[in-house]
């Protein structure tokens, strides 16, 4: 579903852990007209490429600073945000980042003071929170304090990644029921030798748990911030060039499997100029971020018609 922005309620937007502004071009991308959107990042590569690509994006900083920001709480109509997911992931269960709220994910209070403080003014607001598959009583537990159960979605429906992800919501989803069929031969494209996997990640990646490598014909697994450092358990392709038979994906790949568009993470501005990202930048931004199409679907579901007077907020 998409609209005419001149037919849409113009909505102000709180983004928590913005990271690349992906909640803004997916309500771009549907014709859902922004008035303000208020980004909360601290990642200084995902805030230079928010203002290539959106240079009205009203930067906040750090989230832990929230009592301090200077913005019109009783104007927010929608929160979002994917609170820090690593000791909440069910990929480092059993090692020292296990933590569940006692380590980084602790950042969701934060959220839930924030999405509260806005509550107070506006019992209306709409919210979103993403994050990671997780263990069964730290869903239960945001689930209890957000009052709303998640829904679970897995980003293969719509690329050519495996990428389960729970998504609380204060609005209807409707099921993803059109499967995409996007497989990793859909998403390549040229690349050079410095993609190729080097013997000693081979290595790694041959005696790692899931050491299994993608085909080209199937799904990739998650892309995550550390794929520039090449651990053992992500995506690599066949590469008949690279001394080892497979490389890694390249950054337009992996912008290419989170939907995006392409070389959307090729370009920031940091002080007032416009420079190149590094690959390793563009693929924390990337891995960091969300999946574009699901995000569109989610919001597709935000907006309702109201009789003859164009669109509203969905209850």
């Amino acid at each position: 579903m998409e609209f005419a922005k001149n037919e849409i309620c113009q909505i102000n937007v709180l983004s928590l852990f913005d990271g690349i502004s992906t909640l803004h071009l997916a309500l771009d991308k549907l014709g859902i007209s922004v008035n303000n959107y208020y980004a909360s990042e601290i990642e200084r590569d995902s805030i230079s490429i928010s203002n290539y690509n959106f240079p009205n994006v009203i930067n906040l900083g750090d989230i832990n600073n929230w009592k301090e920001w200077d913005i019109d709480w009783d104007s927010i109509d929608v929160v979002a945000g994917g609170s820090p997911c690593q000791s909440f992931s069910i990929a480092n269960q059993g090692n020292r980042n296990d933590k569940g709220f006692e380590g980084k994910s602790k950042l969701f209070f934060v959220y839930l003071d924030i999405l509260n403080h806005i509550k107070d003014r506006n019992a209306e607001v709409k919210f979103l929170l993403e994050n990671v598959k997780m263990k069964k009583e730290w869903r239960d537990k945001i689930s209890s304090y957000l009052e709303v159960a998640p829904i679970l979605i897995d980003s293969e429906v719509v690329s050519a990644q495996h990428r389960e992800r729970y998504y609380w919501c204060n609005w209807n989803v409707e099921p993803i029921i059109k499967q995409k069929n996007v497989v990793l031969n859909n998403i390549v494209d040229n690349y050079t030798d410095r993609y190729f996997l080097s013997d000693k990640h081979h290595k790694a990646f041959m005696k790692s748990y899931n050491w299994k490598h993608c085909e080209l014909n199937g799904k990739g697994k998650t892309i995550i911030a550390s794929y520039f450092k090449q651990p053992p358990h992500t995506t690599y392709i066949p590469c008949k060039e690279s001394p080892s038979g497979f490389r890694r994906l390249t950054p337009l790949e992996c912008e290419r499997v989170m939907t995006l568009p392409d070389n959307y993470t090729k370009y920031g501005i940091k002080d007032g100029n416009v420079n190149e990202i590094s690959d390793t930048g563009r693929y924390r931004a990337v891995g960091n971020g969300w999946t574009l199409e699901v995000i569109k679907h989610i919001f597709s579901n935000l907006i309702i018609p109201n009789g003859g007077a164009g669109w509203k907020l969905a209850k």
